[in-house]
């Protein structure tokens, strides 16, 4: 927080982004993208400013949160948050980097902590890719950073975020059946698994080892 007491946000210019290669939607992240995360190339910026300023993406961690074929899901409550995203379905937690996260992984826990809970428990964390999304003026002015959250133990408990309703655990299914109402970035990740498969996202976790008994 600055002195004023505003959220301080990190960014990266747009002319850097332009740079390492502009793109539109998800794509996987690879060793070409780390200028974009190299703290010497990240200004930090009021976030009033930076939410009206193209010239600059804000850094966002997006994530999210699955066991198995079970996806943590919620809905964007109308009390908190972009009034733009007010009453969207989404399986999409995060939020901003600011200039108080030691890292971005330092950013997706105290997400996590915030958006699902401090007794929430994982087994890992993946940074599988980049998104963006030019076409509307919430994208225009952001750069996602989309992870993968297998989760271990979530109690279902309320966090008291503003931003989150409804929070449960759905499967793939029901997340097709609101693809119409979902926010964007989540139409977007929908789209990237249903293009690489459920199989690559599950990992070893749909293997299962019979072993050769004779009958």
């Amino acid at each position: 927080m600055s002195k004023t007491g505003e959220e301080q946000l990190l960014a990266v210019p747009r002319r850097i982004f332009d740079k390492v290669g502009a793109f539109q939607g998800i794509v996987p992240f690879s060793p070409a993208h780390l200028p974009l995360l190299d703290w010497r190339n990240l200004v930090t910026i009021p976030r009033s400013k930076a939410e009206e300023n193209p010239a600059f993406k804000q850094l966002v961690v997006y994530f999210i949160v699955h066991d198995r074929l079970q996806f943590l899901s919620y809905w964007r409550s109308p009390k908190g948050g972009d009034p733009r995203l007010h009453r969207k379905f989404s399986f999409g937690f995060g939020g901003h980097i600011n200039n108080e996260d030691e890292g971005c992984l330092s950013a997706v826990v105290r997400e996590i902590k915030e958006e699902i809970g401090p007794s929430t428990l994982v087994r890992a964390v993946e940074l599988v890719g980049l998104i963006n999304d030019d076409s509307d003026p919430i994208g225009e002015v952001h750069l996602g950073l989309y992870y993968v959250v297998k989760l271990y133990v979530w109690d279902g408990e309320a966090t008291g975020d503003l931003n989150i309703e409804r929070p449960r655990l759905v499967s793939w299914e029901v997340l097709a059946e609101n693809y119409e109402v979902m926010e964007g970035w989540s139409k977007l990740v929908f789209n990237y698994i249903k293009q690489q498969g459920l199989r690559p996202l599950m990992g070893d976790e749909m293997v299962r080892v019979i072993p050769n008994y004779e009958l």
